[in-house]
């Protein structure tokens, strides 16, 4: 049980990585995770022949601003509400204070950010906020989130990193 939390602590956190905008000393973290958490192993893969230039884009179009929609942006604002901030981030700032976290401004609802937390409060054995966090927070939309992702991209990396969080929420 212990070794699974573990695993687990390291996987939200690999998430909350491969959700940051990849550069050239991105494709070698990958190919080592690949070699921790074997879900990775197919990205990587393709990674070696995909131009950086082109995960880029890939990462850009489907999280950042793709034309003529972004197809995932990961903030759970968003998917709630349509619109960036408001209601969902101002209750994260509060629930973030309460644990003990600060997130960066505009970044309490980032998907990133939540996995990181969760992450945290695992490893902290603090199993009520994390049950909070989750139900209050992330399965109210992470799943539509990966399933957006799945359907779109066009790199497995990111196809791999919502099956994951299928998986996970």
């Amino acid at each position: 049980m212990v070794e699974e939390q573990q695993t687990l602590i390291e996987e939200l956190r690999v998430l909350a990585w491969l959700l940051g905008i990849p550069c050239q000393e991105s494709r070698d973290e990958i190919e080592l995770l690949a070699g921790q958490h074997l879900w990775l192993t197919a990205g990587a893969e393709q990674l070696k022949d995909l131009p950086l230039e082109q995960w880029q884009a890939e990462h850009t179009r489907l999280f950042i601003s793709g034309f003529p929609k972004t197809i995932a942006i990961p903030f759970e604002s968003v998917y709630l509400t349509g619109e960036m901030g408001g209601p969902a981030q101002e209750s994260l700032i509060h629930f973030f204070n309460t644990i003990g976290l600060q997130a960066e401004e505009g970044m309490a609802d980032y998907l990133g950010t939540l996995l990181e937390a969760l992450a945290f409060l695992l490893e902290q054995k603090n199993d009520q906020m994390a049950s909070e966090l989750k139900d209050k927070h992330l399965h109210k939309w992470v799943r539509r989130f990966a399933d957006d992702v799945k359907q779109h991209s066009e790199v497995i990396l990111y196809q791999s990193l919502a099956d994951r969080l299928l998986l996970n929420f």
